[in-house]
């Protein structure tokens, strides 16, 4: 027979998901607002980043695909028994002093990251290790819509775009045409080109990372042949800005120079694009129907 404390520990631990957001409502939805407080000036910034700034465009999308992926799990989130953890305030302080850390320093990177760092940390306390597994890759893949820092930016484009440069001019003198290098400038008879950041194909590289990522956490399939499916997105990513760089240099060089600028250079651009995204899909399908 159970007595009263017993039975009052067994009723508390069969709790599921379910249960604690009916009868906690309001205690959730002022931790939420408190949140929202905090970070409210901090991704107003981000919104204006990804408005103005290409390269992180596809920030937009990211809250909305983690919603998609929780909402995906909603039945067994509910059903799932909640089990508070102590450690998940160890994450929330983390979180907190790199939040603290971050406006200190005037480090954006750190500042806007920490949030997804407390929301990993309230959600293995408030609710459990069962939980904090099924919402971690949803909750971690927010990282997507944090821009990366210039430097960081900086450092990876400058061996994608002189990479692509000289494998270009190789493929150009391959083919006959008479052209030169200067480090990340093609020098042809009709004009030189200059292969600058927006063309080194980073930018294709972060979004095709992300779309990447949610591709494979929607799409069943072992944890080595998601790595292998998103690893490709790299290869792909070259391919095409190599084969975008070398249809330019052609049209400018034998079609009409202003290929290289204008909406007929962004249109070859998100065409690219789109090709690299076809092809990374083609891949992941490939690989996931060979199991």
């Amino acid at each position: 027979m159970l007595t009263p404390n017993q039975t009052n520990y067994k009723q508390k631990s069969n709790y599921v998901l379910a249960d604690l957001l009916q009868r906690n409502k309001l205690i959730l939805i002022c931790v939420l607002a408190f949140i929202i407080g905090i970070y409210f000036n901090i991704y107003k910034l981000v919104v204006v980043d990804w408005m103005t700034d290409e390269n992180n465009s596809h920030g937009f999308l990211i809250p909305f695909v983690t919603a998609y992926l929780l909402w995906r799990k909603r039945s067994d989130l509910l059903a799932t028994k909640i089990s508070p953890d102590p450690l998940g305030l160890l994450l929330v302080m983390s979180g907190s002093i790199l939040l603290i850390l971050g406006h200190a320093a005037t480090e954006f990177f750190t500042m806007r990251s920490s949030l997804i760092v407390i929301l990993l940390g309230m959600s293995l306390a408030l609710f459990g290790r069962e939980i904090f597994q099924k919402t971690f890759a949803p909750l971690a893949y927010l990282i997507f819509m944090v821009p990366v820092p210039t430097a960081i930016y900086t450092s990876i484009a400058f061996p994608f775009k002189m990479f692509i440069s000289t494998v270009t001019v190789y493929i150009l003198k391959l083919i006959g045409v008479a052209v030169m290098q200067e480090g990340n400038i093609i020098i042809l008879p009709a004009m030189s080109l200059e292969v600058v950041d927006a063309c080194s194909g980073v930018r294709s590289l972060m979004s095709l990372l992300a779309l990447g990522v949610a591709y494979v956490m929607i799409r069943p399939t072992s944890f080595l042949r998601r790595i292998m499916i998103v690893s490709f997105a790299l290869p792909a990513t070259v391919i095409c800005n190599m084969l975008r760089l070398l249809i330019t240099a052609l049209l400018v060089q034998y079609v009409t120079t202003d290929a290289a600028s204008g909406s007929f250079h962004d249109a070859i651009g998100y065409a690219t694009f789109i090709i690299s995204f076809a092809l990374f899909i083609s891949f992941g399908e490939f690989i996931t129907r060979s199991e």
